[in-house]
């Protein structure tokens, strides 16, 4: 089947699923703190999905970076984190609380609570997966990993289609991970060929299709991602109504506890996110870093420190310069480019060591720099293996220009107690290496 047609059926499967589970989950009519927790994550995805790049450019040009949901360590991929941290706390409770004694079905009490402890244990991982990309490390065949796990996943609710006062809470929790693997794995793979095909746009059907294509691309990447939200989402929502409401004895302490365990374990996960990327790094610049003063832009964006070892580098080291950043004002394109060099000699024209990044933030690009915010940036600088003892000059450049990198233009700076080498190159420490 060609791709274009591949990718417009499985559409139309992604909004049946979506609508399916919305109706499940409605008609479930969970209690009122589960209700409000779920209604208010739907609307989060719901929100995230319009704030995405592309969608509403207007609306989120300041944190596109922060809200973008493709990439690392960001404000959404935090959120998207959350989710399944969630839905594992979920499913690890109810292996904890439930195992398998309220299912009257045809697997052991003691294989339930192990399918519940192994699901938790993938939700756990999937929310590992959703901040640090870990299935990037291995392109070719984390698909087929996740699909195969998916499949093994869905094997005891079905048994569990059997107990009638389960069936629609089981309805719902397969439509929640036959949504994430439609969104985050079919659909992400027919992307990738729709791509492949759009370089061989021959033909009338192919062009149309490949403008067709280009035109919706910020929706077909926003849909992959909103799917997988909703998905936890909507797998969470099952996991809660499958967890028993009262204890032997009608007790409901550790329902109330349970309840709060699960919300609270997302609240923790983007606390920890805020800290570790807009506390931390200006708690560092004020107590651990060299201050100092860089400009670029009028002051548009400014270095205000640095921080690396204070013991002598050794030959074959790799030494780590972390750079603490501020923009005052939001920084417009072009994308600013980062150089740092180990220099040495006489005139200090003979550079030993460099580093050339295309992202000047966070990991990121400059949209990741909301006015106000300290963004630490760590530059890894690889030492020759037969580098002389000695004191070497370290210098940093920004610069703008486009891959292939042919056609580069230095940016400007000004910097009143540090000595330039040209207008746009900076001396702003130096580095010990031991004999």
């Amino acid at each position: 089947m060609n791709d274009f047609l591949q990718l417009f059926f499985l559409l139309a499967g992604i909004l049946v699923l979506l609508v399916t589970g919305l109706v499940l989950l409605w008609r479930a009519r969970p209690e009122r703190g589960v209700r409000w927790l779920l209604l208010a994550l739907l609307a989060g995805a719901a929100l995230l999905g319009l704030l995405q790049p592309g969608i509403l450019p207007e609306i989120s040009h300041i944190l596109s970076w922060h809200l973008y949901l493709g990439g690392e360590f960001r404000l959404a991929s935090a959120m998207a984190t959350a989710l399944p941290l969630m839905a594992a706390v979920a499913s690890l409770s109810l292996a904890l609380r439930a195992g398998g004694a309220t299912f009257n079905s045809p697997l052991a009490a003691s294989a339930y609570r192990l399918y519940w402890l192994a699901l938790g244990a993938g939700l756990l991982y999937l929310a590992a997966d959703e901040f640090f990309l870990l299935h990037e490390a291995d392109e070719d065949s984390w698909k087929v990993i996740y699909l195969l796990a998916g499949a093994l996943a869905v094997l005891p609710p079905v048994l569990m289609w059997r107990v009638a006062s389960l069936r629609r809470h089981v309805v719902l929790l397969l439509v929640g991970l036959a949504l994430l693997g439609a969104g985050g794995i079919l659909l992400d793979a027919t992307l990738e060929g729709v791509v492949e095909d759009g370089v061989r746009c021959e033909g009338p059907f192919l062009q149309d299709s490949c403008q067709a294509f280009d035109f919706h691309l910020p929706f077909w990447k926003t849909l992959e991602e909103t799917s997988e939200l909703v998905g936890f989402t909507l797998v969470l929502g099952a996991l809660l109504l499958l967890t028993p409401r009262r204890e032997l004895g009608g007790g409901r302490l550790v329902n109330k506890l349970t309840d709060a365990a699960v919300p609270l374990g997302g609240a923790l996960v983007l606390l920890a996110f805020a800290v570790w990327m807009w506390l931390l790094p200006a708690l560092e610049l004020r107590l651990q870093a060299v201050p100092l003063l860089v400009e670029w832009r009028d002051g548009d964006l400014a270095l205000l420190g640095f921080r690396m070892d204070e013991e002598p580098a050794r030959p074959g080291q790799r030494v780590d310069v972390d750079l603490y950043w501020q923009a005052r004002r939001p920084l417009d394109l072009p994308q600013l480019r980062l150089s740092m060099h180990v220099l040495v000699g006489s005139d200090l024209s003979v550079s030993v060591a460099q580093h050339d990044d295309v992202r000047i933030g966070q990991l990121a690009h400059g949209e990741a720099f909301i006015p106000g915010l300290i963004v630490r940036k760590t530059v890894p600088l690889h030492l020759p293996q037969d580098l002389p003892g000695g004191h070497y000059a370290l210098t940093l450049r920004l610069w703008s220009g486009e891959p292939p990198w042919r056609e580069l233009q230095g940016q400007a700076l000004r910097a009143d107690n540090l000595r330039l080498l040209a207008e746009d190159t900076v001396l702003f420490a130096g580095l010990q290496v031991a004999a």
